[in-house]
């Protein structure tokens, strides 16, 4: 058995957190199959808040709507519109009309990132140069200098870093979860596994058998595992499948969840 590996999958928790009596049970890599596992379950259990780990984005504030059949397009409504554009080329390239026309065009003062869970910004630049003037209220960016944000002829770039780490307690209830599912991978009977089990007893006398109803925590988003269980109520204690939203009267519509 090689000594543990700090894990290098995206879980909550890492390979050195797992207890020294129960690591022996498994391989690296499968340690980090179950903490991925758990952080799966974890994640859509609280709300799908926190992602672990953090990512780099950047996206060009274009006022084009997204093209037919591509859903995944960095573009939000908060970003206005431009009567400059024209639509897309063959090639995929943006085409845009005169810019001296009479066309309408809304530039707004704050724009709404396409990550709702955005921590840090990394550069803004319009026209090629550095902007400071900005401020960021989650994930809505805000012009301080008085100006608004140019939304057409891709004048206005914006790279970010997004990706909320989950609370010290998150840690904890991964590493507990994990440690179950390896408990009931593991062939060895002196590792009991604490995970809820539909048949609890079994009579063979007249073949009576005792049932826990195991879906009825699942479909409350829970695990069964009583300290786990009891942060996941923590911090999402009305079990909201998403992370809650607001919607601004300054949005030209809003969608009802």
């Amino acid at each position: 058995m090689t000594a543990p590996q700090p894990c290098d999958c995206h879980a909550w928790a890492r390979i050195d957190d797992i207890p020294a009596s129960a690591v022996g049970m498994h391989s690296p890599a499968e340690w980090c199959a179950f903490l991925e596992l758990a952080t799966d379950i974890l994640w859509a259990a609280t709300g799908r808040r926190w992602r672990g780990r953090t990512s780099t984005a950047e996206v060009v504030l274009r006022a084009a709507p997204p093209r037919p059949g591509e859903g995944s397009y960095p573009y939000h409504r908060s970003w206005g519109a431009c009567g400059c554009f024209a639509g897309w080329s063959e090639y995929g390239f943006p085409l845009w009309r005169d810019f001296t026309g009479p066309f309408r065009h809304e530039a707004p003062a704050s724009i709404r990132l396409p990550h709702s869970d955005v921590t840090r910004i990394l550069s803004v630049e319009i026209d090629g140069e550095p902007l400071t003037a900005w401020r960021l209220d989650g994930a809505w960016l805000t012009r301080t200098d008085g100006c608004p944000w140019p939304v057409c002829h891709d004048r206005a770039v914006v790279r970010y870093e997004h990706g909320l780490q989950p609370p010290r307690g998150a840690r904890l209830a991964c590493v507990e979860l994990a440690v179950e599912f390896g408990r009931a991978a593991s062939d060895d009977p002196d590792r009991p596994c604490r995970l809820p089990q539909r048949v609890q007893s079994v009579t063979r006398q007249g073949i009576t058998y005792e049932t826990l109803d195991d879906m009825e925590f699942l479909s409350q988003g829970l695990t069964g595992l009583y300290t786990v269980d009891a942060w996941i109520r923590s911090v999402n204690p009305y079990g909201r499948p998403v992370e809650a939203s607001v919607w601004s009267p300054d949005l030209p519509r809003a969608r009802r969840i």
